[in-house]
C-alpha cells in the first residue's frame, strides 16, 4: 500500500502546485485590494461633516432565505433619516459604511431602540456626494474580514509556490 501512495505522489503534476499558488496569490491580492478600499472609505466617514437630522423610520427588518436546505432568517435595522446638506434635503438609510445582516436579533433590536422615530441625530455626510451619509461613522469589525481573508489567500499562495520551488528543477518544469 505505501508503494502505491509513493507512485501516486510521483505522478502528480507539479504544475498544479504552481498554478494553484498563482491563483491563490491573485485571489488574495483582489480580496485585499477590495478590503483596503472599503476600509479606506469607512475611515473617511470619520472626517465627513455633520448636520442635524431626524429619524423618520425605525423598525426591525428581516430577510428570509429559502435558498438552502435549512431556511434561515437574518435581521437588520431598517432605518430612514432625513437631513439637509448644501441647501438640499436628503434621505438616508445607512447606519454605518458597511451594511450587513445577521441572525443576532438582539443586536438589531438594540439599534432600533437607540434610534426611535422622531429622534434628532447627527448625520455624517460625504461633502463630495451628500447623498452618501451614515449615522455611525468609522469602520466596524466586519470591515477587517476581507483583509484577513486576503492575507490568508496570499499566505496559502506563497506556501504552495514554496512547495513547488522545493521540488527538484527537473520536476518543477512548468
Amino acid at each position: 500500500m505505501p508503494e502505491e501512495e509513493d507512485d501516486a505522489e510521483e505522478n502528480k503534476d507539479p504544475r498544479v502546485l504552481l498554478g494553484m499558488g498563482i491563483v491563490f496569490l491573485l485571489i488574495g491580492c483582489g480580496v485585499l485590494a477590495y478590503g483596503l478600499s472599503e476600509l479606506r472609505d469607512a475611515l473617511a466617514t470619520r472626517d465627513w461633516p455633520t448636520v442635524h437630522g431626524t429619524i423618520t423610520q425605525s423598525q426591525m427588518g428581516a430577510h428570509h432565505s429559502r435558498d438552502s436546505d435549512s431556511p434561515s432568517t437574518t435581521y437588520f435595522a431598517d432605518l430612514v433619516y432625513v437631513y439637509d446638506a448644501g441647501g438640499r434635503s436628503y434621505s438616508g438609510k445607512r447606519l454605518c459604511w458597511m451594511e450587513w445582516r445577521s441572525n443576532d436579533y438582539g443586536h438589531w433590536e438594540e439599534i432600533v431602540n437607540r434610534y426611535p422615530v422622531g429622534r434628532a441625530v447627527n448625520i455624517h455626510y460625504d461633502p463630495a456626494n451628500p447623498e452618501n451619509a451614515v449615522l455611525e461613522p468609522g469602520p466596524v469589525l466586519l470591515n477587517y474580514l476581507p483583509l484577513l481573508l486576503g492575507a490568508a489567500f496570499l499566505i496559502g499562495g506563497i506556501a504552495l509556490i514554496r512547495q513547488w520551488r522545493k521540488l527538484p528543477p527537473v520536476q518543477r518544469r512548468p
